[in-house]
């Protein structure tokens, strides 16, 4: 079942109680930990049923919508004009990580396995 971009966002504001920039760290972290135990379950659940979906070996995690939130998980790396040291907590001006072309080569293989089974790919 594909959810429309207004039931992801309705979902989310039903779980969280109101809007995410109306939370704590500590709420956003127990948050964010909790969601991820959650896909955790989900997942083992999923393979227990045999529904587990992988591509290239890697697992399909299904994601039924269309709506995708940019991250500092997705989007591009900081610009070199910007700053070298973000101000902590500046969602804006990700850290790179030390390899970042072996990450960068990474995540390309990864889009393009995630583009080639149609799903997200972790």
């Amino acid at each position: 079942m594909m959810m429309t971009n207004e039931d992801l966002i309705e979902s989310a504001e039903a779980i969280i109680g109101g809007d995410v920039e109306e939370l704590s760290f500590d709420q956003l972290l127990r948050l964010i930990t909790t969601t991820q135990y959650l896909t955790d379950l989900c997942l083992n659940e999923i393979e227990r049923r045999g529904e587990l979906t992988f591509c290239d070996g890697f697992v399909v995690v299904p994601y039924h919508c269309d709506l995708m939130v940019q991250t500092v998980l997705t989007r591009p790396p900081r610009p070199e004009w910007m700053e070298e040291d973000p101000t902590p907590g500046d969602i804006h001006t990700p850290h790179r990580p030390a390899n970042q072309e072996l990450v960068e080569t990474m995540t390309e293989d990864l889009k393009t396995s995630a583009a080639d089974c149609g799903g997200a790919v972790i």
